[in-house]
């Protein structure tokens, strides 16, 4: 893997609770189904989207969001919550998982959120 295509520069990163973000956020993806994706430090992985939570872990979170996506025939817009407990390979990893993945209905936000 090379990290000459990890684009890092149109990432802003938040150190503010995704709910507080949330709240004070436009309303222009009000279009778009919004799902939280919380990678914690033991590989375990949850995924939020409104009405449901499902546990999954590194290997398989990639997946359950295109399942989501096929399942729901919406345009999916995903927040990126890291724990901050991760190493920075870690992060690096799921970036790198997660290039090239993007399609019509799965967007991945430019707002990442680091939790302590």
């Amino acid at each position: 893997r090379n990290l000459s295509f990890l684009d890092f520069t149109e990432i802003t990163y938040q150190e503010e609770p995704i709910a507080d973000f949330m709240k004070g956020a436009t309303q222009s993806a009000s279009n778009m189904t919004k799902v939280f994706v919380n990678f914690e430090k033991d590989g375990k992985v949850v995924i939020g989207r409104e009405f449901a939570m499902i546990n999954t872990d590194r290997d398989g979170f990639i997946q359950t969001l295109k399942g989501l996506s096929a399942k729901y025939d919406q345009i999916h817009l995903v927040f990126l919550n890291f724990s901050s407990e991760l190493s920075v390979q870690d992060y690096i990893s799921i970036k790198s998982d997660l290039q090239g993945r993007e399609d019509a209905r799965l967007l991945v936000a430019r707002d990442e959120f680091i939790y302590k």
